[in-house]
């Protein structure tokens, strides 16, 4: 059994260091938040950060437990839900709140530090980690990295004081801590075999029960949570297997590549892993199910593929310990061109210069590796779990204290070799040194597009939000830099659709397509755009296509029935709405479609089934309560007609066909508890208005609503005027038609429509 050499920290006389350490960093990330509040890519909500706002809206609300087993790692959105249940939802209080956080940070690992190796390494350790520009950076992101780095620095500083001191509490805590890291970041659990083996090699079996016991604190209740709301036991969440097949497949290139391309989103992460999963079994799935078919699917690759799998390994180790940072939703490059302290900042403390001075203090620390060996254990079996899976910067980002901590013991070591003879250890440090420069400096990944991937995820962010024109103006800064790039062509012509501006949109759907030809959502996008166009017989051909590549989307039915519609291809349009419900019973658009062709085809009761499902779905849709009003009111049901005229035109109360025809029941029903003629004659009135008294059917109607308040004259002057019209366009059925209510009228008596 070993023990740590009594800390400097007794020194009462410099116990104001670390206060002083924690203002110093308190004030750098208040500096930096400054620069970056006001910008676009700090009010906007990103990829992850947008599910874990509204995660925890949910949790604020009171929907603590949830209603099934955690797909994404708990605890950052219940740290959100916390913030949001006692201050309110402010993204600004919540950023306040993690660089306090990241400030004890550095404390605490500083004092790791100081335990570990000396105060001055202390010291040094809390002002790389105060002054690191990619803890800063992810400090201020609505992002569970802030957390990832508060309790790694826990940890450590736990695993120094238990070494040293041997409380039971410490112990405790350290279990603890590891417990939370992983609720945080779910493969910081291959870190507790080396905690266990710290325990043991400190005070025996007592240590490691009570790291066991602070470890199961934490987590037994999460695991016994997800078997409660979702009937299966997992530990922490159940997205082992999408992410490991992510990582390792054929296409697999090191970095995230979504499921479904184009669909790299948070919100599509979960979904997309089951419905793959549950088309490719033919049955649905539990979450355990669905996570293990995708490890299947990754081990078989393997298996049949191992060489071709070393080399991606490989390439995976690289990236860990490469100084790029490999962004994904949001990119320290993007938010260093609004911070002129995280850019400077960037030239000289990023992590090609952390990670060489970590192996200069690993080589010049190797005398006490029996006291310190749990550093590199600690960074090579973490480096080794996200090589494991696929490579972020925000994943390897618990390196980066480790490293500090490391790099802290090498600066602080440079004095006494150079006041002393230089002995071999020093040349072989600055070999190292030198060598892990170049290593970790190698270009692996193209620079080309840094801050792209950011600059595309807001404007997406922008479509979503329906800003139209600051998407578009994203977009084509990444197409710019970026001529190629399948998402911002896709976005593009998204964003230019919206904005009626159709021949812009085309081209780039169609460029997309060039880069991807295997995409459902592009074709399905192309065809609504040249549907827009008048241009059914391409679009047709596009939307078949999607359906093709994605056969269970009710959307495409839908608008595949839209064009088949316009090309009065009647009974295939109906086939196409019939699927689409089929498909999502819920489709309230294809509903009111199919309502409305049912009800031309003379099969009203089929019509009335599918807008009253439509209403249900879509309460305030005002064409839809409209169609099931012209159905009711036509299948003997005048009163329910009136009541969806009129929710109709309480959602758009500019609807002049549910005003007119509303007016015309009111007016000419046989039911008197129905008629209302003051009513009528206000809303047909209203609705001539609005047509300019060039409607025949509207002043038809207004004709019989004067009738039914005895204005006769008025009235016989109104149909004739609707008849004049009828006749000057031709129509001279319906001016016939007319010509027999008028005898109604001229012989003083209101119409009455017979049921």
């Amino acid at each position: 059994m070993t023990s740590l050499p009594t800390a400097p920290c007794q020194n009462r006389r410099m116990a104001w260091l670390w206060p002083l350490a924690w203002l110093t960093a308190l004030v750098i990330r208040l500096i930096y938040f400054w620069q970056i509040h006001d910008t676009e890519l700090a009010q906007a909500l990103l990829g992850d950060a947008e599910v874990y706002d509204a995660w925890a809206r949910r949790i604020a609300a009171g929907a603590w437990m949830g209603d099934r087993v955690f797909y994404q790692a708990p605890l950052y959105p219940y740290f959100l839900g916390v913030i949001y249940a006692l201050g309110g939802h402010s993204l600004v209080l919540v950023r306040l709140v993690q660089i306090v956080a990241g400030a004890f940070s550095c404390v605490f690992l500083g004092m790791a530090a100081e335990h570990f190796i000396s105060r001055r390494a202390g010291l040094i350790a809390a002002a790389l980690m105060a002054a690191c520009p990619t803890l800063i950076f992810f400090d201020c992101l609505i992002q569970k990295s802030v957390l990832d780095v508060f309790f790694l620095s826990v940890v450590l500083l736990m695993a120094a004081k238990a070494a040293h001191q041997k409380q039971a509490l410490q112990w405790l805590c350290l279990g603890a801590s590891i417990g939370l890291l992983t609720l945080t970041r779910e493969n910081a659990l291959v870190m507790l075999p080396l905690l266990l083996a710290w325990a043991w090699q400190h005070a025996r079996r007592r240590a490691l029960l009570l790291v066991l016991a602070g470890t199961a604190c934490v987590l037994l209740p999460v695991a016994m949570r997800n078997q409660l709301v979702g009937g299966e036991f997992h530990l922490t969440t159940s997205q082992m297997g999408p992410n490991f097949y992510i990582g390792n497949n054929a296409h697999a290139n090191g970095g995230y590549q979504p499921l479904v391309p184009m669909h790299g989103h948070a919100q599509h992460e979960q979904t997309d892993a089951v419905e793959l999963a549950e088309r490719e079994t033919g049955r649905k799935l539990t979450a355990g199910e669905v996570s293990n078919f995708w490890m299947t699917k990754s081990l078989n690759f393997i298996r049949a593929e191992p060489w071709p799998w070393v080399k991606l390994m490989a390439r995976k180790w690289l990236l860990v310990w490469n100084a790029h940072e490999l962004g994904d939703t949001e990119e320290q490059s993007a938010y260093a061109e609004h911070s002129s302290l995280l850019r400077w900042l960037s030239v000289f403390l990023h992590f090609g210069v952390l990670c060489p001075l970590a192996s200069l203090g690993a080589v010049w620390l190797w005398p006490r590796r029996r006291e310190l060996w749990i550093f590199p254990a600690v960074a090579l079996t973490y480096a080794a779990s996200v090589a494991a899976f696929y490579v972020f910067a925000r994943y390897r980002l618990p390196l980066v204290p480790v490293a500090i901590l490391l790099a802290a013991g090498g600066i602080a070591g440079i004095r006494d070799h150079i006041r002393r003879p230089v002995p071999a250890s020093t040349w072989k440090g600055l070999a190292v040194l030198l060598a892990t420069a170049v290593l970790v400096n190698w270009p692996v990944t193209s620079g080309q597009t840094e801050g792209m991937v950011t600059l595309q995820n807001l404007g997406g962010y922008f479509v979503e939000q329906r800003e139209f024109e600051r998407a578009i103006a994203n977009y084509e800064k990444v197409l710019k830099h970026v001529p190629d790039s399948l998402e911002a062509h896709a976005g593009m012509g998204s964003a230019l659709l919206e904005l009626k501006r159709v021949h812009e949109a085309v081209p780039h759907f169609e460029k997309a397509l060039q880069l991807n030809p295997k995409l459902a959502d592009l074709e399905n996008n192309l065809g609504n755009a040249l549907a827009a166009l008048g241009r059914q017989s391409a679009a047709l051909e596009h939307f078949e296509k999607a359906l093709l590549l994605k056969p269970g989307s009710a959307e495409i039915c839908y608008n595949l029935g839209n064009s088949l519609l316009q090309m009065r291809r009647i009974a295939e349009a109906v086939a196409m709405y019939e699927k689409s419900v089929q498909i999502d019973s819920e489709f309230a658009e294809s509903h009111n479609n199919l309502g409305s062709l049912l009800f031309q085809m003379g099969r009203p009761e089929e019509a009335l089934h599918h807008f009253r499902s439509c209403v249900a779905l879509r309460p305030k849709a005002a064409g839809a309560h409209a169609n099931l009003g012209v159905v009711l009111s036509k299948t003997g049901h005048p009163a329910e007609a009136v009541r969806e005229y009129e929710t109709a035109l309480e959602a758009d109360p500019a609807q002049t066909a549910a005003m007119s025809n509303l007016a015309w029941i009111l007016a000419t029903c046989p039911d008197p508890a129905v008629r209302n003629g003051t009513r009528a004659v206000e809303l047909a009135s209203k609705a001539d208005d609005i047509t300019q008294h060039a409607s025949p059917d509207v002043l038809r109607t207004l004709a019989a609503a004067l009738a039914e308040t005895g204005r006769f004259p008025e009235a016989r002057q109104t149909i004739n005027t609707a008849i004049n019209l009828l006749e000057s366009q031709g129509n001279h059925g319906l001016a016939e038609a007319l010509k027999s209510e008028r005898e109604w009228y001229q012989a003083g008596r209101p119409f009455r429509e017979m049921p």
